[in-house]
């Protein structure tokens, strides 16, 4: 995922006039901007994707203390853009796969 990717998406959410994705989108490339101007170095891909956990978190808070389904709408939105989570009873599979194959 890279702040372009997310422009595009934003610029998309516009023109289709999702206020969901828009509010969604935008709140992490105001999150990025904010996190970018704290560091030196250009922000890197795995950055980005902490940041969209983070806010994903954030919109779970929120999501606790209120029953609107727009928060529930956005979390889930920037939750497509995370890469999938191996279940932890897969790890055990994966552990045992590796071994077996380097012996």
């Amino acid at each position: 995922m890279t702040t372009e990717t997310l422009r595009e998406l934003l610029n998309s959410a516009r023109k289709n006039k999702n206020a969901d994705e828009i509010n969604a989108y935008s709140t992490v490339l105001a999150a990025i901007g904010t996190f970018s101007g704290r560091i030196t170095q250009p922000i890197s891909e795995d950055d980005i994707l902490k940041i969209i956990s983070k806010e994903v978190g954030i919109f779970e808070e929120q999501i606790k203390f209120s029953d609107e389904d727009s928060l529930k709408i956005r979390r889930d939105i920037l939750k497509s853009l995370l890469p999938a989570k191996i279940d932890e009873s897969d790890y055990l599979g994966i552990v045992q796969a590796a071994i077996s194959e380097t012996g």
